[in-house]
């Protein structure tokens, strides 16, 4: 096992024990949701594009769909209620999958850390029904087509997205 390896099964543990006992003081928690379709034999993964009236990074390409995790809450009954309100889509199933610290620096210097929690589900549906107040646009894309746009315009991205493909082994937990 590598340090990699060490450090992801860490934050696992951290994440069960912060989740049955509550926040840490430290590190605020949140989720990200990734919905995947299979399309003739690709997995295809639903993108949103985030609102233009967004405080924190408007106007980017970001995951299915995420949000701050409150104290209190449960962890996958509060992403599905986020999901509908902010995609329009009921999911009956979505599996959290991993959760890795995510540290960034703010605008004013300050370091910000975050526990950040991954689900992801499948859905099939042509219908998305997006809240237009948090999201401008969705596509789906496939993994490779996702990896090669996150190396070749990063820009476009929200800063977080290819954090979570570094720690979170997306396409292998598919393939499985």
């Amino acid at each position: 096992m590598n340090k990699k390896n060490i450090f992801i099964v860490f934050v696992f543990l951290i994440s069960a024990f912060v989740c049955k006992c509550g926040s840490s003081d430290n590190l605020h928690q949140v989720f990200f949701v990734f919905l995947f379709r299979k399309i003739e034999g690709k997995v295809e993964i639903l993108l949103q594009k985030r609102s233009s009236k967004k405080a924190f990074c408007p106007n980017l390409w970001a995951e299915t769909c995420c949000s701050r995790l409150g104290k209190e809450e449960c962890l996958v009954q509060e992403a599905k209620k986020r999901l509908n309100e902010e995609m329009g889509i009921c999911i009956d199933k979505l599996e959290s999958v991993g959760s890795f610290v995510y540290q960034r620096e703010s605008k004013n210097g300050q370091t910000k850390k975050s526990l950040d929690h991954v689900l992801i589900g499948m859905f099939d549906s042509a219908d998305i029904n997006f809240n237009s107040k948090e999201v401008q646009a969705v596509r789906w894309v496939t993994l490779d087509q996702l990896e090669k746009e996150l190396i070749e315009k990063p820009e476009v991205f929200v800063p977080w997205l290819a954090k979570v493909f570094s720690f979170i082994p997306l396409r292998k937990l598919l393939n499985s």
